[in-house]
């Protein structure tokens, strides 16, 4: 994601653009409800296929090639394209409920910390440290409430998706200067063939073409949901959002994907959450904005949105 200096980081947010960042948040939670509803009818593999075909295809044509190395750029759509994206797909078929999914997809930012850690030689503060971990406490009671809407299976692959997207991220911070929608739709030529070839061999032709021939405008519509609204709008908002704020300022909101994720899930689906379940996000959410929050100078704000009157 673009790094900016730290003047960008002390514009106070216009109203437009704070609407903007919560309508995107809104949009990805949503984005779990369309993948519960594609994966029950289409294999999950090859409704991710099918996800990032889309969203390449036309756009490739219209939207500039990010100008960044192969080997990091191919690292990023294995990691993130074919790792991430492939192993939350199958966790929520494998039974994990898209509430749930939602929220324990955001432990890529623990993951995230620690390789960063360990592979760059990075620190993170205290106060970091402490949200990880009670992120991480989160994370582990829902592990230990598994039940009907919390499959064990199901958490470990979403967890496996956290942790790719966590190496993907690492990737990342080699391509500070490109454009996350360019990055988005360029990346989204590399999974397809990969995945359609996994998802004819682990997932079997009968499962597809049987997939095939239930197709109806409601998967449809799912995926077109996952590649246009999720991915284009979702990441070439967050982009531009990010290009006029700083990351510092913009990735607090993500923390509203799983409220929105688990909202979405309960009013659509009927998904209901007990009380440890709910004890576990709220420690996970908690635990998250302590870890991701950047504090903001409002005085320095203050002066300079005066000076700029």
């Amino acid at each position: 994601m673009p790094e900016l200096s730290e003047g960008s980081h002390m514009t106070a947010i216009r109203g437009q653009d704070l609407a903007l960042a919560i309508a995107i948040t809104a949009v990805w939670g949503l984005n779990f409800v369309a993948i519960r509803i594609g994966v029950d009818v289409i294999p999950p593999l090859m409704l991710s296929a099918a996800r990032f075909f889309c969203a390449a295809i036309p756009l490739v044509f219209f939207v500039p090639r990010p100008a960044m190395p192969l080997a990091v750029f191919f690292a990023i759509a294995v990691t993130l394209g074919i790792g991430s994206f492939a192993l939350l797909f199958i966790g929520i078929s494998a039974g994990l409920s898209p509430g749930i999914a939602s929220l324990v997809l955001q432990s890529q930012v623990f993951f995230t910390a620690a390789l960063a850690v360990v592979f760059l030689g990075e620190t993170f503060t205290q106060r970091q440290g402490w949200g990880l971990l009670i992120s991480f406490s989160g994370i582990t009671i829902l592990a230990l409430a598994s039940g009907a809407d919390v499959t064990l299976s199901g958490l470990v692959l979403v967890i496996g998706a956290a942790l790719s997207w966590g190496i993907s991220n690492l990737f990342m911070k080699r391509t500070s200067q490109v454009n996350m929608l360019s990055l988005m739709v360029w990346m989204s030529l590399v999974p397809p063939i990969p995945l359609i070839i996994l998802s004819l061999i682990f997932e079997g032709v009968e499962a597809n073409l049987r997939a095939w021939n239930e197709l109806d405008a409601m998967r449809v519509g799912a995926v077109f949901y996952l590649a246009y609204a999720a991915t284009v709008f979702g990441f070439g908002g967050w982009a531009m959002l990010i290009a006029r704020y700083g990351a510092g300022r913009i990735a607090p909101f993500s923390l509203l994907v799983p409220v929105f994720g688990m909202a979405a899930s309960a009013l659509l689906l009927g998904e209901a959450f007990n009380s440890i379940q709910m004890l576990a996000a709220l420690l996970t959410l908690f635990g998250l904005a302590l870890a991701i929050w950047v504090p903001v100078d409002r005085h320095a704000v203050a002066g300079q949105e005066g000076s700029r009157r």
